[in-house]
């Protein structure tokens, strides 16, 4: 139980560094010829052709930390609710973790407690649309410029540098946080990361492409870090097996039990650390 415990502590804690660097994104304003334009918009047609069209998402998958593992769930609502839960042991919940637009829940069913905190009190930070978006987006391997949703024709809300494996779009948005995007040559997005005063914070690397039921090569492994001294847990975690399935149902519970003790979210990790 513990070795999922320390899985719990580790995805709340990517979860908080990332709902607390968005903030509403500056359009960049620079100057390019028209071959540039066009190339950069090429590009993105074919990036902006993996972006799903969904109202809900649900994966089964397998979450690692080192040699910690723990069979898992995760279920979306778009723009709403995303829910990840831990079954460590013959698909038995243990553990789940909940993220709406304003709260997050943490529910430890084998000792009955919940944390329940409100997004207000981890950040001060949101932008009125941005948070869950992008974490939810970050997860599935899509590009996103911070508070706002792109459409094909945002290849100018981000700045672009080419490389010899592909290229790089960055996002700048104020307070010295930006998200940045490395694809390769044929638009698979390879790595997101989310870079606060210059720094890394978090990054999420993708890899072991698949076609998903729509015949669209989508990552099965995400490998997520956080680099920021902010959290007690400072591990790697490995979501293997994901495989997306759009628009089944998902519904938004976050009803708990009267009988769960109700914690602090500080206190509960505590526990477990």
């Amino acid at each position: 139980m513990r070795k999922c415990q320390i899985i719990l502590i580790s995805i709340v804690s990517l979860l908080i560094i990332a709902v607390s660097s968005c903030k509403t994104t500056d359009t960049l304003a620079t100057r390019e010829t028209e071959v540039e334009k066009k190339q950069k918009s090429e590009f993105f047609q074919k990036i902006m052709v993996q972006y799903p069209q969904f109202s809900t998402m649900s994966s089964k998958c397998n979450v690692s930390i080192a040699s910690i593992s723990s069979k898992a769930q995760i279920k979306m609502i778009k723009g709403e609710y995303i829910q990840i839960s831990l079954q460590p042991i013959l698909g038995i919940e243990m553990l789940r973790i909940m993220l709406t637009q304003d709260t997050l829940y943490v529910v430890d069913k084998i000792n009955s407690q919940v944390a329940i905190e409100p997004l207000s009190s981890i950040t001060e930070t949101l932008s009125a649309n941005g948070g869950i978006s992008e974490v939810q987006n970050m997860i599935l391997g899509l590009p996103f410029a911070l508070g706002k949703n792109i459409t094909v024709s945002d290849y100018n809300e981000f700045e672009w540098s080419y490389q010899q494996e592909g290229v790089k779009m960055k996002s700048d948005v104020v307070q010295k946080i930006s998200s940045i995007f490395s694809y390769d040559v044929n638009a698979h997005l390879l790595s997101t990361v989310i870079e606060y005063d210059y720094l890394p914070a978090v990054e999420c690397q993708y890899s072991e492409y698949k076609k998903d039921e729509n015949g669209i090569e989508r990552p099965s492994v995400l490998t997520l870090q956080s680099r920021t001294s902010k959290f007690p847990i400072n591990e790697t975690i490995k979501i293997t097996n994901f495989a997306p399935e759009w628009d089944k149902k998902v519904v938004k519970d976050t009803k708990i039990s009267s009988r769960y003790k109700r914690v602090t979210l500080k206190g509960l990790l505590e526990q477990y650390m």
